[in-house]
């Protein structure tokens, strides 16, 4: 009898984590996106200049923006992606250069979607001839 007492705890706990294991996984988005460089707006005045670059989010709903969280990841290339935000300094010419790379999210209201902004900031705002060069972005939407 003790053999079967054993087994029957065995049971009930296999079952308890089973069904915990499926209810705590995160429901997660995942949304990829490429920024062209002219798609880019640059403001400049006398306090402050940057570029920056909107995206509608609707998949990012009150329920994710209230009880989970987001991460935003610059991809540098296929094989490395870059947390934001993110800070870089470089040489460019002999001259050293710094730029970094911000975002802020916000909650769609009255119909509208959540978008995120992404802010390019750069020690010289001259840098890019033109416009910023184009990048590619993952934001991860997870609701726990």
């Amino acid at each position: 009898m003790p053999a079967m007492g054993m087994f029957l705890i065995a049971i009930c706990l296999s079952s308890i984590c089973l069904s915990c294991n499926s209810s705590d996984k995160p429901e997660r988005k995942v949304i990829e996106f490429k920024t062209v460089g002219k798609d880019w707006e640059t403001i400049r005045n006398f306090q402050e200049s940057y570029h920056y670059y909107i995206k509608e989010i609707p998949e990012l709903t009150e329920e994710i923006f209230r009880r989970g969280g987001a991460s935003v990841y610059f991809l540098y290339n296929k094989d490395h992606k870059l947390p934001l935000p993110y800070l870089k300094t470089f040489s460019s010419g002999g001259n050293y250069y710094t730029e970094y790379l911000q975002y802020s999210i916000q909650l769609g209201e009255n119909g509208q979607p959540s978008t995120i902004q992404l802010r390019l900031v750069a020690t010289d705002l001259g840098l890019y001839s033109a416009y910023p060069p184009d990048m590619t972005f993952r934001v991860i939407l997870e609701m726990w």
